[in-house]
C-alpha cells in the first residue's frame, strides 16, 4: 500500500463551518474544528486555541494516528530566542519554541537539522501559524481541501518541502523551496494562513 493509501484510510469524514455570510471552513473530525471551548475538542492532548482545535504546546499533530504526538523542548512557551534551547537552530516563534522556519526538527535527536533525507521525512509537521512563503516556488494550489488532506498530499508528493494551508478558503500550497534558502520572500503575518514543515526521522 503507498502512503497516499495508508495515510487516507486514516482520514476523517469532511464537514463545513460556517465562519461568516460569505466564507465556509472546512476542518476535519477535531483538527483545524472551530470551537469556544476545551471540551470542545475531543482528541488527548489538544486544545482550544484562538477558536481552533490544535495540539497542546509540547505536542505535534501526527498524521499517522490522527493524533498528537509529544515533544521534549518543541512548541514550549517563550517570551524570546533566550527561552529556548541555544545552539541547535531553535527560536521563539508567536511565543513557541519552534525550529528556524527551514531547519527539521530531528525526532531521534530533539534537534534541529539543515537537511533531511526524503526517506527520512515523517508524516508529522511543525506548524508556524498566520504566516505564508511568498515567492515563485508554489508548484501546486488546490481549493476545497480539508488540512488533513493537504498535509496527506505533502508527505506523499517528494517535490514538497513546506505545505501552506488557509483557512477560509480551504486552500493547500505546496512550496518546493524550503524558507531556510528563501528566507527574503517568507512573510510573517497572513491571518488565517499557516505553513507546515515536515519532521525528520
Amino acid at each position: 500500500m503507498g502512503v497516499t493509501a495508508a495515510v487516507m484510510l486514516m482520514l476523517i469524514a469532511t464537514h463545513t463551518h460556517a465562519w461568516s455570510s460569505k466564507k465556509v471552513c472546512k476542518y476535519d473530525e477535531w483538527l483545524n474544528k472551530p470551537c469556544s471551548a476545551q471540551a470542545d475538542c475531543k482528541v488527548k492532548k489538544a486544545e482550544c486555541f484562538k477558536g481552533r482545535c490544535l495540539c497542546t504546546p509540547g505536542y505535534n499533530y501526527s498524521i499517522s494516528g490522527n493524533t498528537c504526538v509529544e515533544v521534549p523542548w518543541l512548541e514550549r512557551s517563550c517570551a524570546s530566542d533566550a527561552d529556548c534551547p541555544d545552539g541547535i537552530h531553535a527560536e521563539c516563534f508567536k511565543g513557541k519554541c519552534l525550529c528556524t522556519l527551514g531547519y527539521y526538527y530531528s525526532n531521534g535527536q530533539a534537534v534541529c537539522v539543515d537537511n533531511c533525507p526524503v526517506s527520512d521525512q515523517q508524516a508529522e509537521f511543525l506548524t508556524y501559524p498566520d504566516s505564508i512563503l511568498g515567492g515563485n516556488n508554489d508548484y501546486l494550489f488546490i481549493f476545497s481541501v480539508t488540512l488533513v488532506d493537504c498535509l496527506a498530499g505533502c508527505v506523499a508528493d517528494t517535490r514538497c518541502i513546506v505545505a501552506q494551508y488557509d483557512i477560509m478558503d480551504d486552500a493547500c500550497t505546496r512550496h518546493t523551496v524550503s524558507p531556510l534558502a528563501d528566507t527574503s520572500n517568507f512573510i510573517i503575518q497572513s491571518l488565517y494562513r499557516s505553513l507546515y514543515q515536515q519532521r525528520c526521522k
